[in-house]
């Protein structure tokens, strides 16, 4: 959906992600199945879930991720959480919604299990987005489907994209391929090599192993400053931590994970252009300010940039 009069206070997805596989993980580079609720083209400011595989974590395990622009005092948070596996199980629904208790509060779902909540944000979002998007050199090989429904109001009713005030599009990059598929909203996608691509299990895992430093180094390398400085380091559970990068920003018990286990959080100084999934059209986020929350194995967690000092 884009445009149009209608205030929409929520989106729903049901999603499968067959497989996904990115050569070129270790620099960023990644592949993600989502939905975005625009608020505002001008600044731009959105709200996003769905499925990632690579950014640093991974060559071929699918995670569940959400981000938001702008995120308080940075321009830009993704939160990746590691609780998902490879394959088909990943069918799930994702959904994003305006707590009606508490206007101006988004929360991000999956499974109707509360992921994370941001705010403040506006009321109503005036844009819905929904698809895959890859961001590799090297033809990425991924393939799935998602069928995305506006929830508006007064009744908070889910449809699928129809009506005057919105508008299916289908577009892809020449690495991907896709087709409209069934009814309106939904489609399926998969890379050209392989297309339409029959469900596999993705393969034995291949994913990151090295110190927090040398993840947030990673990060910064692949965000163009091979010569930032790091400003700080902590340790912290999760969400303690992602509150310090992004105050307003929580997680759910899904997101957060083991209340035990121990993150550590790096903030550096540099000049920054941030790869990331980002809505059609819109560029990077960029900063002078990086922070990149890690755990134990050196995957990424959560990554904020702007230009104001976060983390501290």
């Amino acid at each position: 959906m884009e445009g149009g009069s209608e205030h929409v206070v929520g989106s729903a997805t049901g999603m499968v992600t067959d497989h996904m596989n990115v050569p070129n993980w270790k620099e960023l580079a990644f592949v993600t199945n989502e939905i975005w609720d625009v608020f505002s083209e001008t600044p731009l400011t959105w709200i996003e879930t769905g499925n990632i595989t690579g950014y640093g974590n991974s060559e071929n395990v699918i995670e569940p991720f959400w981000a938001t622009k702008p995120c308080g005092t940075c321009n830009f948070l993704i939160t990746i959480n590691s609780l998902v596996a490879i394959g088909r199980e990943n069918q799930t629904n994702y959904g994003l919604r305006e707590d009606k208790a508490h206007h101006g509060d988004w929360e991000v779902l999956r499974g109707g299990a509360l992921i994370g909540s941001f705010e403040p944000e506006p009321e109503y979002a005036n844009t819905l987005e929904g698809g895959a998007e890859a961001s590799d050199s090297v033809e990425p090989y991924n393939g799935g489907f998602d069928t995305v429904s506006a929830i508006e109001p007064p009744n908070w009713t889910e449809h699928t994209w129809a009506g005057k005030n919105h508008k299916a599009v289908y577009e892809h990059d020449p690495a991907m391929c896709g087709e409209p598929w069934g009814s309106i909203g939904d489609a399926i996608f998969g890379t050209c090599s392989g297309f339409p691509l029959a469900p596999v299990s993705g393969g034995s895992p291949v994913t990151v192993s090295q110190t927090p430093k040398a993840t947030a180094h990673a990060v910064a390398l692949s965000a163009g400053d091979a010569s930032a400085t790091i400003t700080r380091e902590a340790t912290g559970s999760l969400s303690a931590l992602t509150s310090t990068i992004a105050p307003h920003a929580r997680l759910g018990n899904e997101s957060a994970g083991e209340a035990s286990a121990s993150y550590t959080l790096i903030t550096m100084h540099g000049s920054f252009t941030l790869p990331a999934p980002v809505p059609k059209g819109a560029p990077d986020p960029t900063g002078s300010e990086l922070a990149v929350i890690v755990d134990g194995t050196g995957a990424i967690r959560s990554i904020a940039v702007g230009n104001e000092s976060v983390g501290s």
